[in-house]
């Protein structure tokens, strides 16, 4: 039986930058050139030039949950276009990733597809099960993405 210490224990910004790293280490043949932003208690991840649309690992220390998934958060027109669209297909993503994944709309207009998972204990295994679900996560949604319909930007 794996235990966990106080000595196995990563303090958050150490795991956030652990599994942004391993997570680049993972994509990096399938999406090369993706960039990451690593701040305070998240980190973002994205194709092209802007980050406003990008795949998020986010803590929620005070539900001891971590939040992984896709955050669209560019003009309000275009993350309705992306909701609706990503509303089509949610039976698919959801049967492919998981029916703990949500689709909203949340806070100034923004849109997210999301799961949240234990954040405990936070910890080398933790950070390879997050960097692994996160390319998971990527691997389903962008191929939808690259092929969605609408004008929308999307994670290109």
């Amino acid at each position: 039986m794996l235990t966990c210490t106080v000595f196995d224990s990563l303090r958050p910004n150490l795991f956030l930058k652990q599994t942004a790293d391993r997570t680049r280490d993972l994509a990096e043949l399938t999406y090369p050139g993706l960039k990451f932003n690593v701040r305070s208690r998240l980190f973002q991840c994205w194709n092209g030039k802007s980050p406003a649309n990008h795949y998020e690992v986010w803590l929620h220390e005070r539900l001891n949950k971590i939040e992984l998934g896709a955050h669209f958060e560019g003009p309000r027109a275009d993350n309705e276009a992306i909701y609706s669209y990503l509303d089509t297909n949610l039976i698919e993503i959801q049967a492919r990733l998981g029916y703990q994944f949500w689709l909203e709309r949340w806070d100034h207009g923004w849109v997210r597809l999301y799961e949240t998972v234990s954040m405990l204990p936070l910890d080398s295994a933790k950070v390879e099960d997050v960097a692994r679900r996160l390319c998971e996560i990527m691997d389903v949604l962008q191929p939808l993405l690259d092929h969605m319909p609408v004008h929308a930007p999307a994670l290109r």
